[in-house]
This record gives structure tokens, sequence and C-alpha cells, in this order.
């Protein structure tokens, strides 16, 4: 019995592996050099924010960040798209990164 236990926990453990992948940053987009306010009213707001030594933030977005029962019944949402948007003091956004990507992340970024 053991010996099955162990052999079934070996092989399920094989599905727990994430692929994580360096962040990619963003040289091109609309909201590049624009304040933070613009990406926020036209995809949703960031649902944290970590403060920088330099005075700036990153703020942390994701484009399942809305209803959670209905993302969980729609698999279109499904990777989420998940980006980190570095804000200088005035709040302008001055570099993103595509921390998870998927096909969302090229409507938003436009």
């Amino acid at each position: 019995m053991k010996k099955y236990f162990l052999i079934g926990a070996i092989l399920l453990s094989g599905c727990a592996v994430t692929n994580f992948i360096t962040p990619q940053v963003v040289t091109k987009s609309l909201y590049l050099n624009k304040p933070l306010s613009r990406f926020e009213m036209d995809n949703g707001f960031c649902y944290a924010r970590e403060k920088t030594s330099y005075g700036g933030y990153i703020n942390h977005w994701k484009s399942s960040g809305g209803n959670m029962f209905a993302d969980a019944l729609n698999w279109d949402s499904y990777p989420p798209c998940r980006l980190d948007l570095k804000t200088n003091k005035q709040n302008i956004v001055t570099q993103i990164k595509i921390i998870e990507d998927d096909i969302k992340c090229a409507y938003v970024l436009r």
C-alpha cells in the first residue's frame, strides 16, 4: 500500500511544477510615459503596489482582478495577463513588465 502511495505522490508532484519565466520589459505601449490613472481608467485598478527607494511605486495589475466568481466560471480568463507598472514620483508610468503573458496582454498594452 505504501509503495502505491509513494508512486502516486511522485506522479502528482510533477504536476505542481510551474514554469517561471523572466519578466519581459515592454518597449512600446500607449501607456508608457503617461499617468497611471489613464491605464487604470482603461483597464481596471491595480490590486497592489510597493513603494520604491526613489519615491515611486511598482503597481501590480492582473486582467482577472474583477469578479472572482465570474472568472472561475469563464475559461477564457485563464491564464490572466499580469503586469508590473513602475511609476515615478509624479505617478507617470516609466516601465511595464509582463509577469504572466497571455493574449489579453496584447490588447491591454496596445
